[in-house]
Parts: C-alpha cells; structure tokens; sequence
C-alpha cells in the first residue's frame, strides 16, 4: 500500500526514490494498480515513439530532434508474483526480464548484457542513447537496493516487532526484478497490461 500511495502523492517519498518523476504522471493510476497488486515498483518510464525533443515533458537533447523510450519497470516482488509474471510473459514476445534476490540469485531472459531503453535522433549527430538497462549495474546496484529494506526501515522498528519481521522477510524472500517491453511503437499500455495478466493468476 505504500508504495501504491507514493504513485499517487499521498506519500512523498520511499527510501529508493526521492521524487516522482514528471513523465510517470502518465501512468499513475495503472501503476498505482501495479503496485497494489504486489509489484513494488522503484523506477519506470512509459513507452515514447518519436516525441519532438522539444516536449515539455519527455524531451531532452537539443530542439530540432525526435525521442524515443520503451516501456521500462524496475520493481520488488514475492517469489509468487515472479513466477506468475514468468508464467504470463511468454504471452509477450517483445519482454524481457531479469531478476535477482538479495542472495545474489539471479535469472534473466534476456540475450543480451546491455539493452538501450531510451534514445534520440537528431540533425547533423548520432544517435544518442543516453539510458540502458545493464546487467552487470544491475547486479551491483541489487546490493544497495536491498540494504535499503534494512538501513532505512528496518531499523524504524523494534527488533523482533511485527513490522521488523515483515521487512527482514522481504529482505530475504523478494526479488528485484526489471521488465523490458521491446516494442515501444505499442505504447505503455503492452507493459502494464502483462502485470494484471500476472495478477490475475495470483487471483488479485
């Protein structure tokens, strides 16, 4: 639930994001939806097929250019939810994902090492590629992104309260998972929908 309140403002931030981002605005209220359902997501962005990089909202890189984004999640979910999401993702040709527990445990479908999720075209230059999702960074930054269940909430509570116990359980049970969505002429609505798939196998 807290994570779900932190999508619609009700809370400002969580320990692995200070802010939201202006552009998930765009998705809120189904990712509000996901995180509900038990997919508590950290990072995300909507799919974007050739935006002027001139917009207010999505642009970046110079006037005069065209952007573009696939649909992106990075979240913490059950052992359950990820395999109800394995189970509906073959359904979803164009994802991918990887995922890694706090143990180091780590599964991926994906081919390939480093994945570019945002891009730009623009006159008289390369093409920029100034996001991608990269398994080896993924990897290291999993250590930082679990010790923050413990360093930032964890440590709230007393030891041995319930809510300790809930959030070490989640320290050792949760993955940390990112989805790729490779086909971003779609829209963001191919990557939302693949969790209520998933939730609906959990009977949510």
């Amino acid at each position: 639930a807290l994570f779900a309140k932190f999508i619609t403002g009700e809370i400002k931030r969580l320990p692995w994001c200070a802010h939201l981002e202006e552009e998930t605005e765009v998705i809120k209220t189904p990712l509000a939806k996901v995180c509900a359902n038990g997919f508590l997501t950290i990072n995300s962005q909507p799919a974007i097929n050739g935006k002027s990089s001139d917009d207010a909202v999505h642009g970046w890189g110079g006037p005069g250019g065209l952007v573009y984004q696939k649909g992106y999640a990075e979240f913490f979910c059950s052992p359950a939810h990820l395999a109800a999401l394995k189970a509906v993702l073959p359904q979803k040709p164009s994802m991918q994902y990887s995922a890694v527990n706090s143990k180091g445990e780590f599964e991926t479908s994906a081919t390939s090492k480093v994945v570019a999720v945002t891009w730009g075209v623009f006159p008289d230059q390369e093409v920029k590629q100034p996001t991608v999702v990269d398994q080896d960074s993924f990897l290291v930054w999993k250590d930082e992104a679990f010790a923050l269940w413990q360093k930032q909430w964890l440590s709230l509570y007393e030891p041995g309260s319930a809510s300790a116990k809930v959030i070490q359980d989640m320290y050792d049970t949760y993955y940390l998972v990112t989805v790729v969505d490779n086909n971003f002429v779609t829209g963001e609505g191919e990557l939302l929908n693949v969790f209520d798939l998933a939730a609906a196998k959990l009977g949510k």
